[in-house]
């Protein structure tokens, strides 16, 4: 089996179609697929999981780049494990050229939440500096709380936020 190799700035489709109850992750795109609703994301950084940004453009595999980055960030910074793209659910798209996670990403700026309940800690990414947060400053400023994503539960997760945005119809 060929090595799936991670890279940061990598552009990748989640579509929006596929079964919500394959756990397996055994249904795979297909080329008719590809004209069909995706939403993108990309990497930021890897380490044990995947660091990444979603974006707002809901689009053909066949988006442009330029338009899928340009679209704004519907989710940042998100961890996710990246076997959506090993057993072919989602599709690599492209690469964001001359990558740099402090310009293209706001990479100074992302902020996540680690811990349990007793002992919250809000992370700096850039600096690895953390400081002690409760539950309401989390939910007031809307700071990620440190998942690790399923394929399945990001897509139900991405479907929400666009239904709410009434950007696409429940399936």
């Amino acid at each position: 089996m060929n090595k799936i190799i991670v890279k940061p700035g990598e552009v990748f489709g989640i579509p929006l179609f596929m079964p919500k109850d394959d756990w397996g992750l055994k249904s795979k795109l297909t080329e008719e697929d590809l004209n069909k609703d995706f939403v993108f994301g990309r990497v930021i950084e890897t380490n044990s999981s995947v660091l990444v940004e979603i974006f707002n453009k809901v689009g053909s595999a066949y988006t442009e780049l330029n338009e899928i980055i340009s679209s704004g960030i519907m989710y940042s910074p998100l961890q996710i494990f990246w076997d959506g793209i090993i057993k072919k659910r989602w599709r690599k798209i492209g690469q964001t050229e001359n990558y740099n996670k402090y310009k293209d990403s706001n990479y100074a700026n992302l902020k996540m939440v680690f811990g349990v309940p007793e002992n919250f800690r809000l992370r700096e990414f850039a600096t690895a500096k953390e400081t002690p947060i409760t539950r309401e400053e989390m939910e007031r400023n809307q700071y990620s709380y440190s998942t690790v994503w399923f394929p399945i539960d990001l897509e139900n997760k991405i479907i929400e936020k666009l239904a709410t945005n009434k950007r696409i119809n429940r399936p």
